[in-house]
């Protein structure tokens, strides 16, 4: 099972408590183009003979580089998060500066998502500026202190987290929840249970409680307790737009292979929101079998779409999903063989994703600038 902060943790802030996803646009216009001097005069096409990632990644690695210094603390955010994956491609592009000006960061989220951060990647260097944030103001912060500083292999106690779970504060439930999923120990996987089917405080609305059981469930998951799949798939179908979503992205996430059925059923069956069905084609890119994603890609209108909301919220979540078709499209179209019928070729040839990905490292939306970078380097090849 595979698992990443990413889309996820940031739609957890954002519905639990931190805010609005939004990017400051402030000094940017419709006419104006969001990326800096030329930025918008590249073009999009694709180069016979070349792979068009290729030429994006240096652009994208320079995108994250700047947004970590956005005005946007949500942008910050998800600049940190998702610098995990740049490459080591020059001495100010390397990940220990980045992460030492968020540690300090004026704002919560920022210092939240540098140190879970480190602890994803157990980045033992960062030790030293960690250690600070056990005392941090925020709760959030001190957890995924104590997180980062357990996978660096320090002995540390993780108890105060264990508080948060039952807390009326929706943030606290859902990052304690994610955090002790990212520890690694399984020795709270009895705890997560009985939280989970003991209730929630007084006062928790309907919605707010589904989602926390659904978090709950997911670090059972992430500790490899596969007997809370139960919980994510029934959500999958609850009447809230907002748990459905996780529900599916969780799905991908998790590799569960046999809800790819009812994934297809989500986009075909009748009208769903958009960001329903950029949901279910992310996760069916990532756990669709080679048979499916030919079928995967020849839904590339949905996530066309998406692109060209007026919602940032949703083009940044149209970028992940094209990613991870991207990544679908490469991983199958290595066993396509000359032989195989043209119109098969036909899908697996297409590269729109890669130019819809350019397109939207472009955006007037710092959001979606950083959503559309974090795609580029996730995907392999």
């Amino acid at each position: 099972m595979k698992f990443f902060l990413g889309v996820v943790a940031l739609l957890c802030a954002s519905v639990l408590g931190w805010g609005p996803m939004t990017a400051s646009a402030a000094g940017q216009t419709a006419g104006q183009t969001a990326g800096g001097p030329g930025y918008g005069n590249e073009s999009v096409g694709v180069i016979p003979g070349v792979d068009p990632l290729q030429r994006t990644r240096q652009r994208a690695a320079k995108q994250l580089v700047k947004s970590v210094r956005s005005d946007d603390p949500f942008v910050r955010a998800n600049a940190i998060e998702a610098s995990l994956n740049l490459p080591n491609m020059s001495d100010d592009m390397r990940l220990t500066p980045m992460l030492q000006l968020a540690l300090s960061d004026r704002a919560e989220v920022v210092r939240f998502a540098a140190a879970a951060t480190v602890a994803r990647g157990e980045i033992k260097a960062m030790i030293p500026s960690i250690r600070p944030l056990v005392e941090d103001r925020s709760a959030n912060v001190r957890a995924a202190a104590l997180v980062a500083l357990y996978r660096c292999g320090e002995s540390v106690d993780l108890t105060p987290i264990a508080s948060m779970l039952t807390s009326q504060n929706a943030s606290w439930r859902a990052n304690a929840a994610l955090m002790m999923g990212l520890s690694g120990d399984v020795s709270a996987i009895p705890m997560l249970t009985d939280v989970g089917e003991v209730g929630l405080p007084i006062g928790v609305s309907q919605v707010q409680g589904l989602l926390s059981r659904l978090q709950l469930a997911e670090a059972r998951l992430r500790l490899g307790d596969e007997s809370a799949i139960g919980v994510v798939r029934a959500a999958m179908y609850s009447s809230y737009g907002e748990v459905r979503v996780l529900a599916i992205m969780m799905l991908g996430q998790i590799g569960d292979e046999k809800m790819q059925e009812a994934l297809f059923d989500v986009i075909e069956s009748g009208p769903a929101p958009v960001e329903l069905r950029l949901a279910a084609l992310a996760s069916l890119a990532q756990v669709g079998l080679p048979a499916a994603i030919k079928d995967v890609l020849r839904l590339k209108a949905h996530v066309i779409e998406g692109s060209e909301s007026p919602a940032a919220a949703v083009r940044a979540q149209s970028a992940s999903t094209l990613g991870h078709m991207e990544n679908a499209r490469r991983r199958v179209r290595r066993n396509i063989a000359p032989t195989d019928p043209a119109d098969v070729r036909a899908v697996f040839d297409d590269v729109f994703a890669i130019e819809k990905l350019l397109t939207l490292l472009n955006d007037e939306s710092e959001q979606v600038r950083v959503a559309a970078a974090d795609a580029i380097l996730r995907i392999e090849g």
